[in-house]
This record gives C-alpha cells, sequence and structure tokens, in this order.
C-alpha cells in the first residue's frame, strides 16, 4: 500500500477479505528522493501508517524500500534503512 493510501476503512476492509500482510511502498524517507521518485507521501505519513497497520491488528508488516536511487547518498541510504529498521516490520524488503 501506499502510505497516502492508509486509512482505517480501508484497513478495515483488507481485515474482514482476511488479509494478513501488509506492505508498505516507503521507498525512501528523504523528503527530495521521495520528489524524485514521484512519491506523494512524507516520512510522517510512513510513520503514520505503519502505526495504523499495527493498530488495525495485522500479524505482519512489511516495508520496502529503494536504494541507488540517482543522487542517493550513502548517508542518505543508511539513514533509511535505519529508520525503517527502527519501525521493527516483520520484513524488509529493497530493490534498485
Amino acid at each position: 500500500m501506499a502510505p497516502a493510501s492508509v486509512t482505517p476503512q480501508r484497513l478495515s476492509v483488507l481485515k474482514d477479505l482476511g488479509v494478513t500482510r501488509v506492505s508498505l511502498g516507503a521507498q525512501s524517507f528523504q523528503p527530495a528522493l521521495l520528489e524524485a521518485l514521484g512519491r506523494q507521501h512524507t516520512r510522517a505519513q510512513v510513520r503514520r501508517a505503519y502505526d495504523a497497520v499495527r493498530t488495525a491488528g495485522f500479524s505482519s508488516v512489511n516495508l520496502d524500500l529503494i536504494f541507488a536511487i540517482p543522487g542517493q547518498t550513502l548517508a542518505e541510504w543508511r539513514a533509511d534503512s535505519g529508520r525503517s529498521l527502527a519501525l521493527a516490520p516483520d520484513h524488509l524488503s529493497t530493490t534498485a
């Protein structure tokens, strides 16, 4: 799910349908990189979405990150991976 699209209503429908795992497309926590990727969410929305998914009671939460974004520095990648791990997702997927 795109973090900006997470709502209690949408999560409720997914739970009612038997969905047990939600994957959030964080992609990055860096505003400039999110803009470069054309993403319509902020790092705050990622956190709110993650918290909402956990509160809704899903048994598994995944975060998706993109690395090797043109212009991305190693420090930015380390910050993104650190922020992701700090949320303690059940799974972290990465792609270039």
